[in-house]
């Protein structure tokens, strides 16, 4: 049994009153006490006083109810945090797995990205290499289009249909002595859409296995612009012969011709040329030259 502690008035402590004996010099034999002289009245002046005793209280020790319900609480508390920790770890792995999932579906994602941006670049390359082709045959069409229509529309100078003549002998009216030129007349129609713009022409006559020359002109006649079906003509002229020479030229095969070059331009500005060259045969005939005769 725990003592009790009793309780006590601070305030007012308790005095406590202690005897003292007269000290003999000899001690006393306890068989030879006198049960008497102990009973006898001892004077207050005798009496010492001694300072009051305080006693700190004393707390009441804890009972059993206050430990156990001490020790419950810590176990409480102790279970809480286990369970607390254990709720953190898995949420960290959850968190850990979540953010895993995560970043490979940003890969997955990413690759399936990558994968669709280079088929797209591809099939992009593809579309634009097709595109590319279609423009270019367009274009090449469109060239030809254009080049077959300023074919067809082009001017076209030849000779005049039905034109032909034969060389002729004028003579010197004014000094018959000296002879005379042989001459040619020649015709050249537009058989083209388009007027002809720019014409510039020479022509030039061969007697008697000479080279052709050209006595009448030294520089390229203009004739301007040429309408379609428009004709124009001119005239060819040898340097000075005699009659008996010509009338000789006349019996030998080729032994006269003559030619021109003509150049002229469309309105796209593109520049064309005709060449004609015809000879007189020995039986009086008028013939194409080997060479000279083309329309470019």
């Amino acid at each position: 049994m725990r003592p009790t502690s009793q309780k006590r008035d601070i305030g007012h402590p308790a005095r406590y009153t202690l005897r003292s004996q007269p000290m003999s010099d000899t001690t006393p034999n306890p068989q030879s006490h006198d049960p008497e002289a102990s009973k006898t009245p001892v004077p207050p002046e005798s009496v010492t006083q001694l300072p009051p005793v305080t006693t700190p209280p004393i707390p009441p020790p804890p009972t059993d109810n206050f430990c156990t319900a001490n020790q419950d609480s810590h176990e409480w508390r102790e279970n809480a945090k286990f369970v607390l920790q254990v709720i953190g770890v898995v949420l960290l792995f959850v968190y850990t797995v979540f953010t895993v999932l995560q970043w490979a579906q940003i890969r997955w994602t990413n690759r399936l990205t990558r994968e669709a941006l280079n088929g797209s670049d591809n099939a992009l390359s593809q579309t634009l290499g097709t595109m590319r082709q279609q423009v270019n045959t367009a274009d090449a069409a469109n060239r030809i289009s254009e080049e077959q229509f300023r074919r067809d529309q082009r001017p076209y100078l030849a000779q005049s249909n039905k034109s032909t003549e034969s060389p002729q002998f004028i003579p010197n009216t004014v000094s018959p002595e000296k002879g005379g030129q042989v001459i040619w007349n020649w015709h050249i129609t537009n058989f083209g859409k388009t007027p002809a713009y720019d014409i510039f022409y020479t022509d030039a006559i061969k007697v008697s296995g000479h080279s052709f020359v050209s006595y009448r002109q030294k520089m390229p006649s203009a004739v301007g612009a040429l309408q379609p079906t428009g004709d124009f003509y001119s005239t060819a002229v040898s340097q000075v012969t005699t009659l008996d020479v010509f009338n000789h030229l006349l019996t030998i095969n080729e032994g006269i011709s003559f030619r021109t070059v003509i150049r002229y331009r469309d309105s796209y500005g593109v520049w064309y040329e005709t060449g004609l060259c015809q000879t007189r045969t020995n039986l009086g005939s008028i013939a194409y030259c080997k060479d000279g005769n083309y329309i470019k």
